[in-house]
C-alpha cells in the first residue's frame, strides 16, 4: 500500500467579501444537535463493539470544524472512517508483537540482575515515548492534510523522526535540570511544528522565546515541588509503605499541607496551560499576518466545574434509576430467584454482567457531557476570543500539490493521544 496520496489542486477560489464587523474567528455549533450525535455515537459504539469509534471520531470532527468560521468561512475535515481504522490496524500490526516480544524477554529475564531488569524497564519506555511523539506528528500532519479553508487546505511537511530525536534531547535535559528546562523543550517542539505547517504552498513561522514561558513555568513548578517534597517528608514515600510490609508513620499534617497545595495547583495548573496556549497563537505567524488570543484562565475553570457538577448529577440521577429497577427487579423475583445473593457472589457472572454495565454507563455518559460541554466550550471560548490582523495575506495563497498521508492517524490513536 503507498504510504501517500497526491490530491490536485482545485480551482482557486476567488477571494470572498468579507463583513468588517463580522469577528476574525467564531464557532456556530450548538450543544443539541452535537449532544445528538455523541449519544447516537455511544450507542453505535456500543452496539459494534467499539469499531464504529473510528466513524463517531470522524462525524464529530466534522462538526468541530464545520462550525469553525474564519472570517465567515467554515473550515472543512475531509478525513473518513476508513483511513482512522486502517492507521489503526497498521499500528496494532506493530504494537502487538513489541508487547509480546517484551512480556516473554522479561519472563527470560527474571532470574537476572536487578539492574538488568530495570534497564529493559526504561528501555521499553523509552521505546514507547518514541513511538507516542511519533504518532503526535502523524496524527498532526494526517489532520492538517484533511484540514480546507476557502477549498485551500493545510498540510505539515517535517520529518517525523526528526521531531521524535527532538523530543527526546530535550527531554533529557528536562530530566537532567529536574523540569527546569521544560519551558525551552515545549517551545523547541512547538517551533518544529508550527515552521513546518503550511497553508496551502504558504508556510507558517514561530517567533515565541522560552523566556516567556519561564515565568509562569515556575509559578506552577514550585507548588508542585512543594507538593512532593511534602508528601516526601509525611513519609508516605517511605519504602517500608509502598511496599506495604511495614507499619506507616505518617506525619498527618504534612500530608494534609500537602493535600492543601494540590488543591492549588489545580487552578494554577490550567492557568498555564491557558499562558501557553496564547503564547503558541500570539507567537505564530503566516506571511504578513498575526494571531492574537485573549483566552481567560476562569472561563476554562468555570467550564471544568460546570462540567463536573453536570457530570455528577447526571450520573446520580442515571445509577438512581437504575438502582430503582434493579429493586423493583428483585422484588418481582424474591423467594424465587435470590438476586442479591447473585450479585452477592453467588452467580459471579451476574456480577460481572451488572459491573460491566455500570462501568460502559459511565464511561458514555462521561464522554458524552465531557464533549458537549467542556471540549464545545473551550473550542467556543478559544475562537470567541481569538483574532487576525491582516487576512488578506490567504487570499494570494496558491493550493499545495504536495503529497498527504494516506491513512489515518494510526498510533496516536491507540494511544489515544490527541482531542477530538
Amino acid at each position: 500500500m503507498s504510504d501517500t496520496v497526491i490530491m490536485p489542486p482545485p480551482a482557486s477560489p476567488a477571494p470572498p467579501a468579507t463583513d468588517p464587523q463580522q469577528p476574525d474567528v467564531a464557532f456556530a455549533g450548538r450543544r443539541w444537535p452535537l449532544f445528538k450525535l455523541m449519544v447516537k455515537n455511544a450507542i453505535l459504539q456500543l452496539l459494534t463493539l467499539g469499531i464504529y469509534r473510528f466513524w463517531a471520531k470522524t462525524w464529530v470532527r466534522r462538526y468541530f470544524w464545520s462550525n469553525t468560521r474564519i472570517k465567515d468561512e467554515p473550515l472543512e475535515y475531509t478525513g473518513l472512517p476508513s483511513e482512522l481504522l486502517i492507521g489503526f490496524l497498521i499500528v496494532l500490526a506493530v504494537l502487538v508483537p513489541l508487547g509480546i516480544s517484551y512480556h516473554f524477554i522479561e519472563l527470560a529475564m527474571a532470574a537476572m540482575p536487578f539492574a538488568a531488569q530495570i534497564a529493559l524497564n526504561v528501555f521499553y519506555y523509552v521505546v514507547i515515548i518514541a513511538l507516542i511523539q511519533f504518532g503526535f506528528y502523524r496524527m498532526w500532519r494526517y489532520r492538517m492534510s484533511r484540514t480546507a479553508w476557502r477549498g485551500i487546505r493545510f498540510g505539515l511537511e517535517g520529518s517525523a523522526r526528526e521531531y521524535v530525536k527532538k523530543s527526546f534531547l530535550w527531554g533529557l535535559l528536562t530530566l537532567a535540570t529536574l523540569g527546569v528546562a521544560m519551558p525551552w523543550t515545549r517551545v523547541a517542539l512547538m517551533r518544529y511544528r508550527i515552521s513546518n505547517t503550511r497553508y496551502g504552498d504558504a508556510p507558517f513561522d514561530f517567533e515565541g522565546s522560552a523566556k516567556a514561558l519561564l515565568g509562569p513555568w515556575l509559578v506552577f513548578y514550585v507548588p508542585l515541588i512543594l507538593y512532593f517534597g511534602l508528601l516526601a517528608a509525611s513519609g508516605l514515600f517511605d519504602s517500608d509503605v509502598m511496599s506495604g510490609t511495614g507499619e506507616p508513620q505518617i506525619n498527618t499534617s504534612l500530608a494534609i499541607s500537602a493535600s492543601l497545595v494540590l488543591f492549588l495547583i489545580f487552578p494554577i495548573s490550567i492557568w498555564y496551560r491557558v499562558r501557553e496556549f496564547r503564547f503558541m497563537i500570539d507567537s505564530t505567524r503566516f506571511s504578513d499576518v498575526s494571531f492574537k488570543s485573549e483566552l481567560e484562565t476562569l472561563s476554562i475553570i468555570l467550564l471544568g466545574i460546570g462540567t463536573a457538577i453536570v457530570t455528577f448529577f447526571v450520573l446520580l440521577l442515571i445509577f438512581s434509576l437504575i438502582a430503582v429497577v434493579v429493586g423493583i427487579f428483585a422484588g418481582i423475583y424474591h423467594g424465587v430467584y435470590d438476586f442479591e445473593a447473585t450479585l452477592a457472589g453467588g452467580e459471579p457472572a451476574a456480577a460481572f454482567v451488572v459491573g460491566v454495565l455500570i462501568i460502559l454507563t459511565f464511561l458514555m455518559v462521561t464522554t458524552v457531557i465531557k464533549t458537549v460541554i467542556f471540549q464545545r466550550g473551550i473550542v467556543f471560548q478559544a475562537c470567541r476570543t481569538a483574532s487576525i490582523s491582516d487576512s488578506g495575506a490567504f487570499n494570494r495563497v496558491l493550493q499545495s500539490t504536495a503529497a498527504a498521508p494516506a491513512h489515518g492517524e494510526g498510533l496516536a490513536d491507540a494511544f489515544d493521544v490527541g482531542a477530538i
